[in-house]
């Protein structure tokens, strides 16, 4: 059943991909035609834009979904209890050592990111690791681990990665319409 799910999930993501694209040209048509009269040079740029733009989220989406959290890279050395709870979980799904964040904040939240097991990264804010003891910690954590093992990271993050394409070609066709006197 697990590996039905993985599998689903890696379609499920190949799908979002196609689509992403198949909108993306569509997106890019309508601009061009608005913008220049030129439906072929609006695909062209939308899909060269989108192509540049995906290929970067998806390799690295955990740094930037970091990075849009302020979050830190930890060591074993500033956080032992918590990297360690990563690192056995990490170990008895089988996958890679995630990278580890810490979000300086006093809410109770913790994320997964990443495309894949192999490039994936686990946070949790200051807060939670507060609150909670190591067995409260140890369910969180593994909770996060399941959807990096799942590959479910994999699909909310290339949807948020495309989304912000799509919304990108879109705000540059209207700011370019906007100022260009369409």
């Amino acid at each position: 059943m697990l590996y039905q799910q993985i599998a689903q999930n890696k379609r499920k993501t190949i799908f979002l991909i196609l689509a992403f694209f198949f909108l993306l040209t569509a997106i890019g048509a309508a601009a061009g035609y608005l913008l220049v009269e030129s439906y072929q040079f609006g695909i062209v740029l939308a899909l060269i834009l989108g192509s540049i733009y995906a290929f970067s989220m998806i390799f690295q989406s955990a740094n930037v979904v970091m990075g849009m959290n302020k979050a830190r890279e930890i060591t074993v050395d500033q956080a032992p209890d918590f990297f360690h709870i990563v690192e056995d979980m990490a170990m008895v799904a089988q996958i890679p050592m995630p990278k580890v964040y810490i979000i300086d904040d006093p809410s109770l939240n913790a994320f997964a990111t990443g495309s894949s097991p192999e490039n994936a990264a686990v946070a949790a804010t200051s807060g939670l690791l507060q609150v909670m003891n190591r067995e409260e910690l140890e369910g969180v954590i593994g909770h996060e681990i399941s959807h990096i093992r799942n590959y479910d990271i994999s699909i909310s993050t290339i949807a948020v990665a495309l989304a912000s394409a799509i919304t990108l070609i879109a705000s540059m066709g209207s700011r370019m319409m906007w100022y260009g006197g369409g």
